[in-house]
């Protein structure tokens, strides 16, 4: 089966063999006001033995200029071991703890100091390449690649060829690249999409940033 393998200078630091989930995403992030300059994250989730299961992967801290590439392999085993939800947050949250509201967030990043002004973008992917940077007024954004195989739903006969796309769909790894502000934050709106592309097994993007 298919695997999706994830690298970072040209170092493997996690491969996901596609048979052993429904879904899997890999996520890097970054703004403004975090000590750290971006974060890569992989996770997955499917169903084993009936049980849906949930799985994360250790969290990477990127510097500038540092590539990470998805790469969609014809096959791979699973490598290293991710480690289940209970298993990472062993500690449970109180329950009587109050969540942040939009609005609290979007208060508290505006009081935090800024510390880098944007970040710019070189996306080259086996169909598409794209260069860019944030906006002034973007607080940070966030690149997924991600490959879902949830079930399809029972469809009548004359719907086939939607069914067929679906599936077509289902074997492509999708890439989206966003940015957002701190009032997309507060008003829960949309980011603003910068860059899409979905292709099949064998194909390969590469994300670099500065």
């Amino acid at each position: 089966m298919a695997a999706i393998r994830v690298s970072v200078d040209g170092v493997t630091v996690t491969t996901v063999n596609t048979e052993d989930f429904r879904s899997v995403d890999v996520h890097v992030s970054g703004n403004r006001t975090s000590p750290e300059y971006a974060r890569l994250t992989v996770s997955a989730a499917g169903y084993v033995e009936g049980k849906s299961t949930y799985v994360s992967w250790d969290e990477i801290a990127l510097n500038p200029d540092q590539t990470t590439s998805v790469s969609f392999d014809e096959d791979g085993a699973t490598q290293p071991r991710g480690l289940p939800f209970f298993e990472r947050y062993s500690v449970p949250l109180p329950y009587d703890e109050k969540l942040e509201t939009r609005e609290e967030t979007a208060a508290r990043i505006r009081s935090m100091p800024s510390l880098r002004s944007f970040y710019k973008f070189a996306i080259n992917g086996p169909t598409k390449a794209f260069s860019g940077e944030t906006q002034s007024n973007d607080h940070g954004f966030l690149f997924i690649a991600s490959w879902h195989n949830l079930p399809l739903p029972r469809l009548p006969a004359h719907l086939d060829v939607a069914v067929a796309k679906m599936l077509e769909q289902q074997r492509q790894l999708r890439v989206r690249l966003s940015s957002a502000t701190v009032e997309n934050i507060e008003n829960g709106t949309a980011s603003a999409l910068l860059f899409e592309d979905s292709f099949p097994s064998g194909g390969r993007v590469d994300l670099k940033l500065s």
